[in-house]
């Protein structure tokens, strides 16, 4: 029931775009027609290879209705074209470009819950490989790609905790493996996450209860905890973002209730 509802406000927040979607033309300041897509698609992923093509998968029709189908945007004709097709059919999973020019596609609903399915597409062949399972089912988590080339994924929603789920994990782009890593402080499912300078993630915002941000630091086993903050040890450190990190308050609606979202920036 409760995952039902999910998928239909995934249908509401992402518009289906049959046959005007277009380009957007910075310097002339407006949007061109473009070819229409193969498929009507909402929930999808859309990811820019390293050859300039735009990789599209997955997504729905209607709810119920999800697409295993994938299809490339190819910026020299301007058109739409079919590739491989993914071995899972999904809706609201990360997709993240990977150092070796490939895609990880992870997590996802799939019908009336979510999956902890993953696989690979690679550009050179046009297809998609099955790679072993995350830690735990994720519906919309964060994917956010390390300096190092491996991947957090953090938060998502799982068949018993649609309103989100705390835990993260580690896709280790050598062996091609998840492994877990410590969870953050607060379940959050449809948050930001934000690859920083220094090599630690922000994490901001969600639908979720007392949601506040922190930042991961998985490179930093040895962190530090500073005043009037928590830290969680383990492959990645979590801490929370308070006043004493130079944060500013920014008040925003996300779902409901209104949750507090806080930016690096200016000190309060």
């Amino acid at each position: 029931m409760h995952i039902r509802f999910a998928v239909a406000l995934l249908t509401l927040a992402v518009a289906i775009i049959p046959a005007n979607s277009g380009p957007f033309l910075p310097r002339a300041g407006t949007v061109s027609p473009a070819t229409p897509m193969l498929e009507p698609r909402s929930g999808h992923s859309a990811t820019l290879l390293p050859d300039g093509r735009v990789l599209i998968a997955g997504g729905m029709r209607r709810n119920q209705d999800f697409y295993r189908s994938a299809e490339l945007y190819d910026r020299a004709t301007g058109r739409f074209q079919s590739t491989g097709a993914m071995n899972t059919a999904r809706v609201g999973h990360a997709a993240v470009l990977l150092h070796s020019g490939k895609v990880l596609i992870a997590g996802g609903w799939i019908g009336h819950g979510c999956t902890d399915s993953a696989e690979l597409y690679d550009p050179s062949t046009g297809r998609f490989t099955a790679l072993g399972r995350m830690t735990t089912p994720r519906g919309n988590p964060s994917a956010t790609l390390l300096p190092g080339g491996d991947v957090l994924i953090a938060g998502g929603a799982d068949h018993t905790s649609p309103g989100g789920i705390a835990s993260a994990e580690i896709f280790h782009a050598d062996t091609l493996k998840f492994g877990a890593v410590a969870p953050m402080h607060y379940a959050r499912i449809s948050h930001t996450a934000t690859l920083l300078r220094d090599g630690r993630v922000l994490i901001a915002g969600g639908r979720g209860d007392s949601v506040t941000a922190e930042t991961a630091s998985p490179r930093r086993p040895n962190c530090t905890i500073p005043k009037r903050s928590t830290l969680f040890r383990l492959a990645a450190c979590w801490q929370r973002v308070t006043s004493t990190q130079r944060a500013c308050f920014l008040m925003a609606a996300s779902w409901s209730p209104a949750v507090p979202m806080i930016a690096i920036g200016e000190e309060l």
